[in-house]
């Protein structure tokens, strides 16, 4: 007797990107392969079987075994998403999510370099040695008078 295998496709349900389907052989655990959604604004949270995120879920490369009894000889994951509430900023895109930073101004020619930013240096170094030459100068004048 042949074992029957299940077509398992991926929905994005409202973000981008493609993933391929993946086949189970029923009876036999599995891991799902890695949500390649995105979704700007939105965290993946799993797979539902329903588009409405009812149904059953399940997490990200979970390890699943599908039974005979299941409908049919495909089934649908849809992605689940929740809101990102904690953004992670940086230069005016959030690391978790890729929403926008409405309050980022890029910095401009004219701006003052960031904390950390050696590249006005080569500024101050000559006003430095030229400072402490003077005081130099003003040492010696003082000892020799």
């Amino acid at each position: 007797m042949k074992t029957k295998a299940l077509t398992v496709s991926f929905n994005s349900n409202g973000g981008t990107g493609t993933m391929d389907t993946q086949t189970f052989l029923y009876g036999t655990e599995q891991a799902l392969i890695a949500n390649g959604f995105k979704q700007i604004g939105y965290l993946f949270d799993g797979w539902t079987t329903g588009e409405d995120g009812s149904g059953t879920h399940y997490a990200d490369q979970a390890a699943v075994t599908f039974k005979p009894d299941n409908d049919g000889d495909t089934l649908t994951l849809y992605a689940k998403w929740a809101p990102c509430t904690e953004h992670e900023w940086e230069e005016g895109t959030c690391k978790k999510c890729g929403a926008a930073d409405p309050n980022y101004q890029p910095p401009g020619p004219n701006d003052p370099p960031l904390t950390g930013d050696s590249s006005s240096i080569a500024l101050y170094l000559p006003l430095f040695v030229i400072s402490g030459g003077a005081l130099a100068v003003a040492a010696q004048k003082r000892r020799t008078a």
